[in-house]
Order: C-alpha cells, then sequence, then structure tokens
C-alpha cells in the first residue's frame, strides 16, 4: 500500500480515542484496539 486509503479507514475504523498527548487508540470494528504513540 503505497497511499492512505480513507475509504478502507472508514470501513475498518468505529472510533479513535486521544489517551494523551502522545498516544492515540484505533477502536476497530471487530472489537480490536490499536494504540499508537506519535
Amino acid at each position: 500500500m503505497n497511499s492512505f486509503d480513507e475509504k478502507l479507514f472508514r470501513v475498518l475504523v468505529e472510533k479513535i480515542r486521544v489517551v494523551s498527548l502522545v498516544e492515540v487508540e484505533f477502536v476497530l470494528k471487530i472489537g480490536v484496539v490499536v494504540r499508537e504513540i506519535l
């Protein structure tokens, strides 16, 4: 994948939670939570 696919992102991601100034969580529609440190 060479570019961001907004359509795929919207299909997979239910919501984005901001945990702190440097950390976010992507909550997927299948129930998986992916934590990302910025």
